[in-house]
């Protein structure tokens, strides 16, 4: 049994390189967090992302792709996505003879995803995926009443859509679930498309597993465009705002960043 806190500095730091990390060299989607597609603009429609964030002790970084085999990322057909992640968090063990002593978590996992997405009047959209993940954590020290050093398999299922409600309101929405893991990802983020295809509304989540549940409440702005020399154009989506452990009853600021360009 495990009993999460918040963490040290040097705790975060950690995490913060090891988000690093896994952004500067694992350089192959769009968060399935639930970002939403950027504009047509583009030279093609296969996509890479790389983003990552964090809130109430722990941070994660991930990266990945997304291929649709249609040819079109907003129409309708076969779909095929990668993801890579990595993650840090602490926690203290309530282990007899070793209770309180705080054991630093850092992981990754590996997704392989395919699925189909169907298009309704060139703008809205819903995506069915299945998958296989791996996952695998090191404890320093070991907690010999944790199995989170066992590498583990999972099936996962993914729902994905973005729908326009009336007018430039709309909502993007995202659930997934992986078996064996027991985790579970809820997300809704109602909204209104700005000039320029900017989308600016709530972020509502909610996340659990084995011992953790999480409840978020921020805001978000995403299809940022941004140009840098050398490197061309990319998309940038930012969110933030209160993080409640609904197991602990602890508040905390989460937040992340995302960005996306086409290859």
């Amino acid at each position: 049994m495990i009993e999460l806190r918040n963490c040290s500095g040097v705790r975060r730091l950690r995490g913060t390189v090891t988000g690093v990390i896994c952004l500067l060299f694992l350089a192959t989607s769009l968060h399935a967090d639930g970002a939403s597609a950027p504009n047509r603009d583009r030279k093609a429609d296969r996509l890479i992302a790389i983003g990552g964030g964090g809130g109430g002790g722990t941070i994660h970084g991930y990266t990945g792709v997304i291929i649709p085999l249609s040819g079109d990322i907003d129409g309708e057909g076969y779909i095929v996505r990668g993801w890579a992640k990595t993650f840090n968090f602490d926690y203290r063990t309530t282990i007899a003879g070793i209770a309180g002593t705080k054991v630093d978590a850092i992981g990754y996992s590996v997704v392989g995803e395919f699925g189909y997405q169907w298009s309704f009047a060139g703008r809205d959209r819903i995506a069915l995926y299945g998958g296989i993940r791996y996952r695998d954590v090191t404890l320093s020290p070991g907690d010999p009443g944790s199995d989170l050093e066992d590498g583990e398999v999972g099936a996962s299922a993914t729902l994905d859509g973005r729908w326009r409600i009336a007018g430039q309101f709309a909502v993007l929405a995202n659930a997934s679930y992986t078996a064996g893991f027991d985790e579970y990802w809820l997300q809704l983020k109602p909204h209104i498309v700005l000039a320029g295809g900017i989308r600016l509304g709530p972020d509502l989540v909610v996340q659990g597993g084995d011992n953790y549940r999480y409840l978020r409440f921020g805001a978000f702005v995403s299809d940022l465009t941004v140009r840098l020399p050398s490197f061309g154009r990319f998309f940038l989506s930012i969110e933030a705002g209160l993080q409640h452990d609904d197991l602990e009853g602890d508040d905390d600021l989460y937040g992340g960043i995302h960005s996306a360009f086409f290859f």
